[in-house]
């Protein structure tokens, strides 16, 4: 069912873009979370060291300003080992937001999309 609603949102998405040619991308505020978590996940399997505590500090922030209910103790730190394959621990994360934040479930995957 999960991955019919996916197909289906695709699918939409890639008919309205055809039947637009030049349109420019309008930003809600409400895009804002789903946006930047998927810039902090993206971000967390780069190979640049900083860039990948950086993307952690992100999602630390943004499970503090928009009040994410999380089981995973994150913390802001700059002297923290994030390894090159970060993906379990994104994983992790990822289900745990789709369990506590059901929202931004589907937010997040539009975003991934665009």
């Amino acid at each position: 069912q999960i991955i019919q609603q996916l197909t289906s949102l695709k699918d939409r998405q890639d008919l309205s873009k055809s039947n637009q040619t030049t349109r420019a991308k309008t930003f809600q505020p409400s895009n804002v979370p789903g946006t930047m978590l998927n810039m902090a996940f993206l971000n967390m399997t780069v190979k640049n060291y900083p860039l990948r505590v950086a993307a952690y500090n992100l999602l630390v922030t943004l499970c503090s300003t928009f009040a994410f209910n999380i089981e995973s103790s994150l913390f802001e730190s700059y002297n923290i080992a994030i390894p090159n394959n970060a993906k379990h621990f994104i994983v992790r994360v990822s289900e745990e937001l789709s369990k506590s934040e059901p929202r931004m479930t589907l937010e997040f995957l539009q975003q991934a999309f665009e």
